[in-house]
């Protein structure tokens, strides 16, 4: 132990990572009187992506299980370096559960009639996280003219509705505005199925369809 380290020790806070979104998460402790560089530990799997020898680092979890870690960090100088910190990390099991449902106006709809399916999607479940790059797949009938989609988030372009993140909690509609053509034979069937590259922890209710008379 040097002379240095008696003076100086680190603080820094406990953290969390939630492993299906695990990703680089910075840390940063404040800034050691005298300090010249820092150095950061991580457990094997972690990997420190930037910031090495500074006060804030980014780290890489998305290598690790669930279970609890340990980050580390000296302030160093010509003196020496200080009593290495552990910072605990708790990399936890979550996911999302995506969730989307379909209706139709006016159900049953006359031919040359403007049909409107409302699509919404929603993001629940014990634990859930942001869902990331969340997409909605609907080919419409070969019997319906589009008109226009109207989405509270994101973009369309058909056949998808890029929603991208959609928070833990949150809701997305989409209206998409059609005309049954004339010759149109009954029932009409349309199916909307969202996906996310995030963990879905019940897939069973991805995907939504309706029939109109």
């Amino acid at each position: 132990t040097s002379e240095y380290s008696k003076y100086y020790v680190v603080t820094a806070v406990p953290d969390s990572v939630c492993y299906s979104a695990a990703g680089t998460i910075s840390y940063t402790v404040p800034p050691v009187e005298g300090a010249t560089s820092y150095t950061w530990t991580v457990p094997s799997g972690a990997t420190i992506t930037t910031g090495q020898g500074t006060n804030t680092v980014s780290v890489n979890w998305s290598a690790m299980p669930v279970g609890s870690y340990e980050l580390t960090v000296k302030a160093n100088n010509s003196c020496g370096e200080s009593t290495a910190t552990a910072i605990p990390v708790v990399v936890y099991a979550c996911s999302t559960d995506l969730a989307i449902t379909k209706t139709a106006n006016p159900n049953p709809v006359l031919k040359g009639g403007t049909l409107t399916y409302t699509l919404t999607v929603t993001n629940t479940g014990t634990n859930a996280v942001a869902a990331q790059n969340v997409v909605v797949n609907d080919v419409l009938d070969s019997r319906l003219t589009f008109v226009s989609a109207t989405p509270s988030v994101g973009s369309w372009t058909a056949p998808n509705w890029t929603i991208g993140t959609l928070a833990a909690g949150a809701t997305a509609t989409l209206q998409i505005v059609t005309t049954v053509q004339q010759s149109a034979n009954n029932p009409t069937n349309n199916t909307a199925t969202v996906s996310s590259t995030t963990p879905d922890s019940n897939t069973a209710n991805n995907s939504a369809t309706i029939s109109t008379a």
